[in-house]
């Protein structure tokens, strides 16, 4: 895993099972393939993340995770 999924996967282990979570990860800016790779690694550990896409920037297209809850269901 990279630095980015550890720091997120990290923050979310020491909240509460259950609670919705919000993560924001603004000075992380990632390629839309990076956030996918991290969306899929997050699935494997149980959580559900929305991602804020806003679409393409000088350097391609980019965003950051919003926010990610724990447990199933939205």
């Amino acid at each position: 895993m990279t630095a980015t999924e550890n720091k997120v996967l990290g923050y979310l282990k020491s909240k509460e099972h259950g609670e919705r979570l919000r993560v924001m990860v603004l000075d992380l800016f990632m390629s839309r393939a990076d956030l996918l790779r991290i969306l899929y690694n997050l699935e494997l550990f149980g959580y559900v993340a929305h991602i804020n896409m806003p679409g393409d920037r000088a350097n391609g297209d980019f965003g950051y995770i919003k926010y990610v809850w724990t447990g199933k269901g939205w």
